[in-house]
This record gives C-alpha cells, structure tokens and sequence, in this order.
C-alpha cells in the first residue's frame, strides 16, 4: 500500500498538473477533474477520505499531513537548486521594437538651353513620395515641364498623382488612384481622372517585379468641347527591376478604353533609369520618358505627346 506522504504527493502531483504513475506493477490512470482521480484511487484500492474532500464546485480539498508538508516543500527546495529556480528571477531581455516605417522622398531637377539659329530652354522638375507598411503602399507624384522655343513657349504642362494599395494577401492588392493634368496645347486645359481595381504580383524576385492591374474608373476633361463624364476601363503593369546596386529601372503602361464611345482610347507609357553617383548622399542621376496617346483629339493636335527628360535626383 502506498504510505500516506505519498499519497498526498501523488494527489498533489495530480492537482498540479504533474503525470503520476500508482505503484511500480499498475497502470498509468489518467483523469480529466481532481474529482475523477479520487474515483480512480478508490477504485484502485487506495482509501483517501482522510486526506481528501470534493467540494461543491467540483474542486478538491487536500489536507496534507505535517511530515507530508516537510518531505514535500524539501523536494521543492531540491527542484529549485537543482533548476535555478527561486535563487534569482529570470528576466527576458527586452526585445528592440522595430522601427516605424518612414516616408521616403525623391526631388528630380533637370535644364538645357541652347543657342544658334533658334534660342531654346526647358525645365523639368518632379516630387516622389512614398510611404509603405506591411498592410499598404502608398505613392503621390508632382511633375512640371516647361519649354520655350526663341521666346514662345512650346511645352507647359503639369500633373500630381496618387495611388494607394492594400495588401489583400502575399499577391493580391486592392488599389484606388486619382490624378490631375494641366496642359496649355491639348484638347483641354484640366484633366481628372480616378480609378479602383486589384492588382497581382505576378513575380516577386528581389530584384525584379512586375505587377499586372486592371480596373474602372473615369475621367472628366475642362475647357474642352466635350464636358461629359467619360466611364473608363483601365489595364496595365507595373514593372521594377534593381539592375545592379547602383541602378534601377521601372516601368509602367497603362491602357483606358472609353467605355461610352466604343473604340476611342487612351494609352500611357512611362519609364525611368536612375544610376545612384553617391549612394552615402542620395545622389543619381535619371532619365525618364512620358509617351500618352489620345485617340479623339481636336483637329490640329498630336494624338501622340512624347516627353524625354534627364536631370539629377536627390533621394532623402
């Protein structure tokens, strides 16, 4: 028969959570309640009524002999210095919280003139902010182009942009965008336009991604003869490849079929080389290039406005 210290150690053992075995020829019981293995002692033979009590909601009471309590608290004494336990607390190491995500900015400056028989000067200059988190992406964009032909001006144009992306999982995004144009030689003389849809990274290299997106959206022209809102699809990719260290490359084209006026369209091309000259300051050096074509232009306009631009970056 088990003696009573180790009865109340096993019901002890049981209580805390701790396996116990009854005995060196007898089974392993298990029980889910403290109630439940008072039944299996009994069953097993073992009287604990003197020893033990079920309570009203199902716990147990457990009175432990004196000499029981004494063998039971050095066995503590012996576990904790034996682990380390009670002989000083250990602390975790306070882990470093990660840094919260920052907005990254690029100022692209660029000039030429030129004299002879004709006297030319332009201006390019553009703002690229960009802000991203584990969860969205979002980019704005300014840019101003100007250009002048022996004193008469030949280009003045600008637009600001912003898309905003939400992972939707690993590949999928949800994406919204809006955009405004000014151009003295168009059509028109403002421009609106924005967009909904989802997008898909379709690789997701390191190095090298590319991200189809297809949507809906719609895009309201000022001082035109056409003042109608125009409903519009949109399709196109996204592409970003990191060269070497020093040199990156990205790319976009986007097309916008005119969802009222069946085969008019709108079509848009952008790319853009930066070679980084002091990677410490910030420092590149980028060419970019716009392409956009109209179909339904008013007599006397290019369907097609090009622009090739160089100048340098400042990344901060």
């Amino acid at each position: 028969m088990i003696g009573k210290t180790a009865l109340a150690a096993a019901v002890v053992a049981f209580v805390s959570g701790a396996p116990l075995a009854l005995g060196q020829d007898t089974t392993t019981t298990t029980a889910d309640t403290p109630a439940q293995l008072l039944e299996a002692l009994k069953a097993a033979g073992y009287d604990v009524s003197n020893i033990t009590s079920v309570n009203e909601d199902g716990t147990v009471s457990i009175t432990v002999p004196a000499e029981a309590a004494a063998e039971l608290e050095a066995l503590d004494e012996g576990a904790a210095e034996e682990t380390g336990e009670g002989a000083a607390e250990l602390v975790d190491p306070p882990v470093a919280a990660e840094p919260a995500p920052e907005w990254d900015f690029k100022l692209t400056m660029g000039f030429g003139i030129s004299q002879g028989n004709s006297d030319n000067a332009n201006f390019f200059g553009s703002f690229l902010a960009t802000y991203e988190t584990d969860v969205t992406k979002f980019i704005g964009e300014a840019a101003y182009f100007n250009s002048e032909d022996s004193g008469e001006s030949s280009e003045n144009s600008a637009f600001i942009a912003a898309r905003q992306d939400w992972n939707l999982d690993d590949r999928w995004i949800f994406f919204a965008d809006a955009r405004g144009d000014y151009d003295m030689f168009k059509s028109w003389r403002y421009r609106v336009q924005g967009h909904v849809g989802v997008g898909y990274r379709l690789i997701t290299e390191e190095d090298f991604r590319l991200t189809p997106r297809v949507g809906i959206g719609a895009s309201k022209e000022f001082g035109s003869d056409d003042n109608r809102i125009i409903p519009e699809a949109l399709a196109g990719v996204d592409l970003e490849w990191d060269i070497t260290e020093n040199q990156s490359f990205v790319a976009s084209t986007y097309y916008y079929p005119n969802l009222l006026d069946i085969g008019e369209f709108r079509w848009t091309v952008s790319a853009g080389w930066n070679i980084k000259i002091d990677q410490a300051d910030g420092l590149s050096l980028t060419v970019g290039l716009l392409n956009e074509y109209d179909s339904d232009v008013d007599p006397g306009i290019e369907h097609n406005d090009f622009k090739l631009f160089g100048g340098l970056a400042f990344d901060f």
